[in-house]
């Protein structure tokens, strides 16, 4: 078992029901007993929310989490990262390596009537 990490998921969520979308990733870090340090859900834009958890985990809890997570319905987009890869970079979670639009939830999609911007 390898020692436990401090990891960072973002969650692209499509729903807009707030209190079961919220209850459901609680019910998902619950279950796998994660103990989470710190909890965002960003208001909607766009049709869509986006989830950020930072937590505590060994490789192998956060690899089930993120897999967890992705089985949700609500659930369009995870990105699981290392904390210490965030700081160091001083960015979001999606800074690192690909285009930040590819891999953060939040950005590089709209919908067709959305302005432009």
């Amino acid at each position: 078992m390898t020692d436990p990490r401090v990891y960072t998921v973002v969650v692209g969520l499509a729903s807009q029901d707030d209190c079961a979308v919220l209850l459901s990733l609680a019910s998902v870090l619950h279950r796998r007993r994660i103990p989470v340090r710190q909890v965002e859900l960003t208001p909607p834009a766009y049709g869509r929310r986006v989830f950020t958890a930072t937590f505590t985990a060994t490789d192998r809890q956060a690899a089930t989490l993120e897999a967890s997570l992705r089985n949700l319905i609500e659930v369009d987009d995870v990105v699981l990262v290392e904390a210490a890869e965030v700081h160091r970079s001083n960015h979001h979670p999606e800074s690192r390596g690909a285009d930040a639009r590819t891999q953060h939830p939040s950005r590089g999609r709209r919908p067709a009537d959305a302005p432009p911007g």
